[in-house]
């Protein structure tokens, strides 16, 4: 995999729990983007 200058700022970790935590930030903040259109 390449690695690019800007990640080295913020490094990802490779691991399945790191990506599932991540996973549930990003789905969360859609979350709260789409309630946000709702209203």
């Amino acid at each position: 995999m390449m690695k690019h200058p800007d990640r080295r700022a913020h490094p990802r970790p490779c691991s399945l729990h790191a990506i599932d935590e991540e996973l549930k930030t990003v789905s969360a903040n859609i979350m709260k983007m789409l309630e946000g259109l709702a209203e």
